[in-house]
């Protein structure tokens, strides 16, 4: 399994806990931060699915973790559930580049995953991130434009959660803008997307839409949908611009460079801020 990319609850509190079932703690300590303590969300079966698809989707063999640890680690989680900062995939890493799969409505952990997706988007300070950039090749994305709503007042309030998108209709002017992403760190090109497309999708409550965006919502739409596609950004840019950053492509594949969150390298080698 990639080290680090589940949260662990603090030790010394769980020891406790065992020992004595009655220790109360509405608080307790994970990785240099102060978390409540909640209800359990999903049950150990429930969070046993969900690490084997892990594993699955990220061709992990049970060689490496075996069962009986995934379901030690099931049940610790269940009694001690809280929200996972998933570490992103960067560039050279083969799940980027695979079509991602259609979910239905009772795919394992649906609702926690989503939620852990936006929390692992806020925490890497992105304003959108896809199910492939933590690791997980199915149709998800979601989106949160309110950090851009200075210079982009209509951003102010679109959050969505896309599942199963797919865009139907690409119309309007190409537009060249400068785009990034949290799988290329501190790498900004500047990239041509049309200015209006159509999409449908269903939202985090299974609800069905068919809905028009046009100028940045739809520039940002179109860079997380691509992922799903397995396309990344610098796939767009120029050809001698592709030649120019090769090399800094390169670079990021093999880990130099330097990000403010946890990053998963081709290999599954996981790098620290």
């Amino acid at each position: 399994m990639k080290k680090g990319s589940l949260k662990y609850p603090d030790r010394d509190f769980l020891n406790r806990k065992e020992k004595d079932p009655n220790v109360v703690c509405d608080q307790y300590h994970m990785r240099g931060k102060w978390i409540k303590e909640e209800e359990p969300k999903q049950s150990a079966e429930e969070i046993f699915e969900i690490i084997e698809r892990f594993l699955e989707d990220n061709d992990i063999g049970l060689m490496v973790l075996p069962r009986e640890l995934i379901a030690e680690l099931a049940n610790k989680l269940e009694e001690h559930q809280i929200e996972m900062i998933y570490p992103i995939v960067v560039y050279g890493h083969p799940v980027l580049r695979k079509i991602s799969r259609e979910i239905d409505k009772d795919y394992p952990g649906l609702e926690q995953f989503i939620e852990d997706l936006f929390e692992s988007m806020y925490h890497s300070e992105g304003l959108g991130l896809a199910a492939p950039q933590v690791g997980k090749s199915i149709r998800i994305f979601v989106i949160d434009g309110k950090p851009a709503a200075e210079d982009e007042p209509l951003l102010a309030d679109f959050k969505r959660t896309f599942i199963n998108a797919h865009i139907i209709e690409k119309t309007g002017e190409l537009m060249l803008m400068n785009e990034g992403c949290l799988s290329i760190p501190n790498l900004r090109e500047e990239v041509n997307r049309e200015s209006h497309i159509r999409i449908t999708y269903y939202d985090e409550n299974w609800q069905y839409h068919d809905e028009v965006y046009d100028g940045y919502k739809a520039r940002i739409i179109q860079h997380e949908y691509d992922h799903l596609d397995g396309i990344m950004f610098t796939d767009k840019i120029s050809p001698l611009r592709k030649r120019l950053i090769k090399s800094k492509l390169t670079a990021i594949s093999k880990g130099r460079f330097e990000a403010e969150y946890k990053t998963i390298l081709p290999g599954q080698k996981l790098k620290s801020p």
